[in-house]
């Protein structure tokens, strides 16, 4: 197999969608930990409007690193920012980083949609 070098990082990362007020973020990333893939993340959040609850789904990452999280935590202050699909590389450093502080997690998409219907997706 030929070796693919580190600088080239996917950065497009992410698969954004967007109804009733809300976005989801599809993290398509097996591993979110360098900085394009990081940059992608934060890109994709930055293009949701302010206010709105934004999902971050994160079912087929293996890891997310606390960098990452951090940075998209950096984000709670203009939306609300919610997870799902968190395996466990990724939830033990979200609770370790005290992220659950920062962005309301959510079993799987399904939950947030109902939680979204209810006004209650971003409150912790």
């Amino acid at each position: 197999l030929p070796e693919i070098p580190i600088a080239m990082a996917p950065v497009q990362c992410v698969r954004a969608e967007a109804r009733d007020g809300a976005s989801v973020l599809r993290i398509m990333a097996p591993r979110v930990h360098l900085k394009a893939e990081r940059d992608a993340v934060g890109a994709a959040i930055a293009a949701t409007p302010q206010g709105s609850s934004v999902l971050l789904e994160l079912s087929g990452v293996l890891t997310f690193s606390s960098q990452a999280w951090a940075e998209a935590a950096s984000w709670g202050d203009t939306r609300r920012l919610c997870a799902s699909g968190l395996g466990v590389g990724c939830k033990g450093l979200f609770y370790a980083w005290g992220m659950d502080a920062h962005i309301r997690l959510f079993e799987d998409e399904l939950d947030f949609w109902r939680a979204q219907g209810a006004g209650e997706a971003g409150r912790q």
